[in-house]
C-alpha cells in the first residue's frame, strides 16, 4: 500500500504537468488518455 500511493503522488503530480503543459484543448484529451492507461498500467504493476 505505500508504493501505491507513492504512485498515486506520482500520478497527481504528472496530471498536473500535463495540465499545465497542454495549451490547447485538443491535446487535454490526448494527456488525460495517457494519465488513464499510465494508471491502468500502474495497477497492473501493483496486482501483480
Amino acid at each position: 500500500l505505500i508504493s501505491l500511493s507513492k504512485g498515486l503522488d506520482n500520478l497527481t503530480s504528472l496530471t498536473r504537468f500535463n495540465l499545465f503543459g497542454c495549451s490547447s484543448l485538443t491535446s487535454l484529451p490526448n494527456g488525460l488518455d495517457n494519465v488513464i492507461s499510465l494508471t491502468i498500467f500502474n495497477l497492473y504493476k501493483y496486482l501483480i
